[in-house]
């Protein structure tokens, strides 16, 4: 079945799933005791999880580190990404907001920049080149 789930519910699911921990990296073992039901069995946990990873990993939350096992792959962590920290609140760098906001250079603090550096360093000379990129 083709399932595709919103952001508000991915922020959801990481939001249970990291609740009991403030690391940015948990184990699947940990993962396993936050989302299973009391009617579950284990493979059914199993594949909630999965479910669940693809649908996070889809909305860029987490990625998983796996390593290789008797020639199986083996889940080893669930890791936060950039994204899923901010949706969690969990910023590493203050300035960071979104991912996705424009940046805006200020060309003021360029040139202030420019200025303090080449009157520290007269042997240095700075050039900026701002121009179009070609379609």
């Amino acid at each position: 079945m083709n399932r595709i789930i919103k952001y508000a519910t991915a922020v959801k699911q990481i939001e249970l799933l990291y609740s009991r921990t403030t690391s940015t990296a948990i184990t699947p073992l940990e993962a396993y005791e936050v989302i299973k039901q009391p009617e579950d069995t284990e493979q059914r946990t199993k594949r909630r999880l999965r479910d669940w990873l693809t649908d996070l990993r889809k909305h860029d939350l987490v990625e998983t580190n796996q390593a290789r096992r008797d020639g199986q792959r083996v889940l080893e962590r669930i890791i936060l990404t950039t994204k899923g920290k901010n949706a969690l609140g969990r910023v590493e760098h203050p300035s960071y907001k979104n991912e996705t906001q424009d940046r805006v250079i200020d060309l003021d603090k360029v040139k202030a920049f420019k200025r303090s550096f080449e009157k520290t360093n007269p042997d240095w000379e700075i050039d900026v080149i701002i121009r179009m990129k070609h379609q």
